[in-house]
């Protein structure tokens, strides 16, 4: 038959030889793939490829360099730095399942939240090359455990770090502040500096405020690594060293500083208050030499991140707010200081001018009681100002309400109050002084009547002993006094920084010189009567601090004036505000104990102790008023 092939080899039909045609056509074009593609890499991809396994093979890693050491006007450390190591990783070379067995691997051998690794990972994919932070500050046993086990893991290595440190502990806490991580909010800002988004930087206090002088310049090393991505050895290619933050010098005194500290923490306990604050400055300058809060905190819990120690803050009372210098208060009697100074300058009383001033006066309609009922006769303002006579004053108060013009709140902006004193530092409080337009603002609602709305007598009166709405702070208060101290009647800035060094002790800056000042426009002829009445309230046997300073020597004579505040539904507020040498003063302290009840009990003991301490004298010729409730103020 044609079809019969008798059992040999079938024949080629059309078909079959499409299909090996196909066949050999599919082979062709692989090979010819396969060479074309082999020939891109070695002839025109070679740079490319060179240069990706050069880059491989070459690691750029930024060096931290550690900040500016900050230390008080004698050069005694208040912030320093020490070294640490950090566990570092570099996305580039730590990807997919290798990532998350390592990373869970390093989670369990450290006690860490694996999620918290691989999102600390992922937030560094966008820089694949430059390290991430994996835990900062590990412990010796830690580094060991990591470095005998390298095998296991790849990619990850210790890099030297440095940490802030304080080593005074607690002391100064709310003038140094602390440091921290950028802020999210303000990464944007911090990168248009040059700032890499892993640097610590000033958060708070005169960290954040003088950060530009503080911060270090980063160096940058580039090392040859193996194929786990570590350093090879010897493998240091380049290297541009890190450029230490300069000296930042204060004006406090630290020995000033403790003792302020220690006072505020004694007369908050004994006198059952709830926190205190103090401030002392020399008045011829503005230079600060000493700020203080109470409750306080160690700024090193902000750097260890101890959740414990955080628990703990968040649970006290508010020991981070710097009472100093945003805690407002009703200043009470040490404001009569200014209203007295108001009164001579707009007439009101002449100097000398005895003025009936009664246990209760009635005044525009109605009736005002005097401290503890007391009736102090006829007196002049001197007199007033040492015994703290509230009926005076009342009548001060008064005699203003019937003059045109907003004198009080006139006054009381001239000696700073209710604006800022721009003291270095962020989160200065403004205080309050009030006047017709706050009034109408505050009141302004349809559930208040046009009388709540007004400027009313009693407000004026209530105005002239420091109390109505006005409010103040103890910085501005030393301030205020610091101007009525000073010969030149003139109120400086408040100044924490004093200059900047440079490593080689070079000085780069120096602060507080070329602050403005503000002259008070009053007479020396109408200060010289109020300083003479400040002088009485210590030195004359029935003045309302002489007891807390009978035992300082003769040569050393202190003026002042004590106040005791009054807030609805809570206890009084004890004021002191003191400044020495009368004569010649080179420093006023004010010290505010809230909840602390009498201004000569509570507060004047620890501006005592602070005066004494600035002249070398022992603060233990302080003494507490041994007097009846009925006789302090």
């Amino acid at each position: 038959m044609s079809g019969d092939t008798g059992g040999g080899v079938p024949a080629l039909t059309p078909q079959i030889a499409l299909r090996i045609a196909a066949l050999g056509m599919l082979g062709l074009i692989v090979i010819v793939v396969l060479l074309l593609r082999l020939w891109f890499l070695q002839v025109i991809g070679s740079e490319e490829y060179a240069e990706a396994a050069e880059i491989n093979r070459l690691r750029s890693v930024p060096v931290e360099a550690p900040r500016g050491e900050i230390v008080d006007r004698k050069g005694r450390l208040l912030a320093s730095n020490r070294e640490a190591r950090n566990l570092v990783a570099l996305p580039l070379t730590l990807q997919g399942e290798q990532r998350e067995r390592v990373l869970r691997s390093l989670a369990a051998r450290l006690k860490m939240d694996y999620a918290e690794l691989d999102e600390r990972m992922t937030a560094g994919d966008s820089s694949p090359s430059l390290p991430v932070v994996l835990a900062e500050d590990v412990s010796e046993i830690t580094q060991n455990s990591i470095e005998e086990r390298r095998h296991l893991f790849p990619g990850i290595s210790l890099a030297s770090s440095w940490v802030r440190t304080y080593p005074r502990g607690d002391l100064a806490a709310h003038i140094l502040g602390y440091t921290g991580q950028i802020p999210a909010d303000g990464a944007a800002e911090y990168r248009e500096r040059g700032y890499r988004l892993d640097e610590n930087v000033g958060i708070t206090g005169v960290e954040g405020q003088y950060e530009e002088w503080l911060r270090g310049v980063p160096g940058e090393r580039t090392i040859e690594v193996d194929v786990s991505g570590r350093q090879a050895p010897g493998g240091v290619v380049a290297d541009r060293p890190a450029k230490a933050g300069n000296t930042l010098w204060l004006n406090i005194d630290l020995d000033l500083q403790r003792v302020l500290e220690q006072e505020l923490r004694t007369r908050t306990l004994i006198n059952n208050g709830t926190g205190a604050a103090g401030v002392a400055l020399d008045p011829t300058n503005g230079e600060v030499l000493a700020l203080a809060s109470y409750p306080t905190y160690d700024p090193a819990i902000f750097i260890e991140g101890d959740q414990k120690a955080f628990d703990a803050l968040r649970l006290s009372n508010r020991p981070e707010f710097n009472r100093a210098i945003a805690g407002e208060y009703a200043p009470g009697s040490t404001f009569k200081a200014v209203s007295g100074t108001a009164a001579l300058e707009d007439g009101v009383f002449d100097p000398d001018q005895p003025v009936d001033s009664p246990a209760k006066i009635e005044l525009q309609g109605e009736e005002f009681e005097n401290f503890r009922g007391r009736d102090d006769g006829f007196i002049s303002v001197r007199d007033a100002l040492k015994i703290s006579s509230d009926t005076y004053f009342y009548q001060v108060g008064s005699a203003f309400f019937e003059k045109e013009g907003e004198r009080q709140p006139f006054w009381a902006r001239e000696f700073g109050l209710g604006s800022p004193t721009r003291i270095d530092l962020p989160g200065e409080g403004r205080g309050l002084v009030p006047d017709r337009a706050w009034k109408r603002q505050r009141f302004a609602g349809p559930e208040f009547d046009n009388l709540r709305r007004s400027w009313l007598a009693a407000d004026d009166i209530q105005l002239s002993i420091g109390q109505f709405e006005l409010l103040a702070t103890p910085l501005q208060m030393a301030n205020a006094f610091g101007a009525i101290a000073d010969r030149s009647g003139l109120r400086h800035t408040p100044t924490l920084a004093r200059l900047v060094k440079d490593r080689s002790g070079r000085v780069l800056a120096r602060f507080g010189r070329s602050n403005s000042s503000h002259r008070i426009p009053a007479s020396q002829e109408n200060l010289t009567v109020i300083r003479d009445g400040l002088f009485r309230v210590v030195n004359d046997g029935d003045g309302t601090a002489e007891q807390v300073f009978e035992n300082v020597s003769d040569d050393l004579l202190v003026s002042g004036k004590t106040g005791t505040a009054e807030k609805f539904n809570e206890q009084d507020s004890a004021w002191f505000v003191g400044y020495a040498p009368s004569a010649s003063p080179t420093i006023v302290s004010a010290v505010l104990v809230e909840q602390g009840g009498f201004g000569s009990r509570a507060a004047a003991p620890a501006v005592c102790a602070v005066i004494l301490t600035h002249f070398n004298e022992s603060p233990d010729d302080c003494a507490i008023p041994d007097l009846p409730e009925e006789e302090l103020e």
